[in-house]
């Protein structure tokens, strides 16, 4: 027998060896879990920063939407819609100073199409649907790109944060529409403006 061939302290090394072994190899996998676990929330805590930022950035777009319109109606001074114009493009320059999922990052060129639209605004040439649609397309398409429902575990309670995140974003932009809407419909008088617009709130997904 292997036991009896060995010496006191062989046998009492292997008699303590052994069950150490048992414990590693029953400790591996959990191991494994946290670290994987850990990760996850390492992903998920980058993902909120990201759709933090993309947030603000967001928001800014809306601000500058409704100071467009109401330019167009005499109700903004060209200063004040230039300094938000240059607020979004100085955020978006910190932005792609950051590392951002590429989608983002793609998203992100959406704002340089808006620079034709701000040259007509500033002259007084462009229509408000023109305003409305280019605003709307540029900030749906930053939120799209997050992806957040797809980037998180919707089974731990961080997941199911990220994805309210994701309902909030989208219902914010949709207020912002709303808001910049009721601006048009105050100003010229005619609740039916609001129906020559794509919908302002968001579809449910």
């Amino acid at each position: 027998m292997l036991l009896g061939r060995l010496r006191i302290r062989g046998r009492l090394a292997l008699l303590v060896i052994i069950p150490l072994l048992s414990m590693v190899g029953l400790a591996v996998p959990v191991v494994l879990d946290r670290v994987a676990a850990a990760q996850r929330a390492a992903d998920t805590a980058d993902t909120v920063r990201v759709a933090s930022r993309i947030g603000s950035l967001v928001q800014d777009l809306q601000q500058e939407r409704l100071l467009s319109v109401g330019s167009l109606l005499g109700r903004v001074t060209r200063t004040e819609l230039i300094q938000k114009s240059a607020t979004v493009d100085d955020r978006v320059a910190d932005l792609r100073a950051e590392s951002l999922p590429a989608p983002v990052r793609a998203a992100l060129d959406g704002v340089r199409t808006l620079a034709d639209l701000r040259t007509a605004v500033l002259a007084g040439k462009a229509a408000p649907d023109e305003i409305m649609t280019a605003f709307r397309a540029v900030d749906m398409a930053l939120i799209e790109a997050l992806r957040l429902p797809f980037q998180v575990d919707t089974g731990t309670s961080a997941g199911r944060q990220v994805l309210a995140l994701d309902a909030l974003l989208r219902a914010d932009e949709g207020l912002g529409a709303c808001a910049t809407l009721i601006v048009l419909v105050k100003a010229t008088g005619d609740p039916k403006v609001a129906g020559s617009y794509p919908p302002a709130w968001p579809r449910s997904r």
